[in-house]
């Protein structure tokens, strides 16, 4: 496999960077809209030159990252975490089968 020994593995920051975005995904599909629209109301995008509108978009991008990331800490990972506890408690406790 001459072409796969050629690929490199990508840095460990992009890595992260992927592996931060999968996790919060869904939080970013489910509030980026609501975030977007506040912080357009907010700062005027209508008024604003294509520069700032640039910014504004860099700077909505930084904002629903951060929500999310809060999100995903307080509500996601600990609900993530009783499931699992559920999970293994219904395994342990399961009936063996008779065979």
């Amino acid at each position: 496999m001459p072409l796969a020994e050629r690929i490199s593995r990508p840095s460990k920051v992009f890595a992260l960077c992927i592996e931060t975005i999968s996790i919060l995904s869904y939080s970013i599909y489910r509030s980026h809209i609501l975030v977007y629209g506040g912080i357009k109301e907010v700062l005027g995008y209508e008024a604003m030159t294509n520069l700032e509108r640039l910014i504004c978009k860099c700077f909505t991008l930084l904002v629903i990252l951060r929500v999310c990331g809060v999100v995903y800490r307080f509500f996601e990972k600990p609900l993530i975490d009783v499931r699992d506890l559920f999970k293994t408690c219904r395994e342990t406790s399961a009936v063996p089968e008779n065979g």
